[in-house]
């Protein structure tokens, strides 16, 4: 069009001066924007030419699943599933001893949780990864790990704030009998009385199973946005890899749902996302 509108033996020629001065000028401006973009772009290639590979891998379920099939996991393992985080494998003789989940922040990797897999190399895979991380002028944080791990990683020089605690429930040992539980047992026997029902399902999950758990998390989020990385967050792929539990209503609708997180050790899980529908009495997470 601008070459039609500059063109003096077009019908349609512009000759508003200001605008299309002359060929010439148009040649040096286009001139002047290949070179604009020759320079962005070796500008890009100078930038990213020393970015490692191991910063920027896709995500591979094969490798995360036979890490913890081998070694076992722990109380957040189950978050590599989230893919919103990277994953650095530390190996010795070609085979994955432990993997790191994390995300880069400026010069920073947020480490979430300890290291997973191998007990006996994790000091190893710790030092490998610092002295592979440096390389890159970057330094490593640990977020949400146990007291051994912060004596260790203190001990190498890591400076630490204690932000809070744990809670683990031995179901040996748990019962709701005594004066202290009263409460609770009343709650539970009002939830049978009203049909309530509890359910572990297992996968895979039908495509109707899993919209009705999306209909129930929009509902319960609202306007509010989604967290990630130390929290899970509603993802067809993640909810699809291990076991839901859900609470049904005397009519059989899936009124609430929370997702387990295996450790994969079959010694602790835990549970991420709880959320419910505005059909759920406010006590349920009580009974949950």
């Amino acid at each position: 069009m601008i070459g039609i509108a500059a063109n003096r033996h077009s019908p349609l020629h512009f000759d508003a001066a200001y605008l299309f001065p002359s060929e010439a000028v148009w040649l040096i401006g286009f001139v002047g924007l290949l070179i604009a973009i020759l320079v962005l772009f070796i500008t890009n290639i100078y930038l990213t030419a020393y970015r490692p590979g191991w910063l920027s891998e896709p995500f591979d379920a094969k490798r995360v699943r036979g890490v913890i099939d081998k070694f076992g996991g722990n109380e957040n393992s189950h978050l590599a599933f989230l893919r919103d985080k990277q994953i650095y494998f530390y190996q010795e003789n070609g085979v994955d001893q432990v993997f790191f989940m994390y995300k880069q922040v400026a010069d920073k990797l947020l480490i979430m949780g300890e290291p997973v897999g191998n007990p006996a190399k994790v000091g190893a895979a710790i030092d490998n990864f610092m002295t592979t991380a440096d390389k890159q002028g970057l330094k490593l944080i640990f977020y949400e790990i146990n007291q051994a791990l912060t004596m260790q990683l203190h001990e190498s020089g890591f400076d630490f704030i204690k932000t809070g605690e744990d809670g683990l429930v031995d179901l040996d040992q748990f019962t709701l009998s005594g004066k202290r539980h009263r409460g609770e047992r009343a709650l539970m026997h009002k939830f049978d009385r009203e049909g309530f029902k509890f359910e572990v399902v297992s996968p895979p999950f039908t495509k109707e199973f899993m919209q009705t758990l999306k209909t129930i998390s929009d509902e319960w989020l609202g306007n509010k946005g989604e967290k990630g990385f130390s929290l899970g967050f509603f993802d067809d792929y993640y909810l699809r890899q291990a076991p839901i539990a859900v609470m049904k209503n005397a009519a059989g609708e899936i009124v609430a749902f929370a997702n387990i997180m295996p450790d994969g050790n079959k010694l602790t899980t835990s549970i991420d996302l709880m959320r419910s529908s505005a059909k759920a009495p406010q006590e349920l997470w009580m009974a949950f």
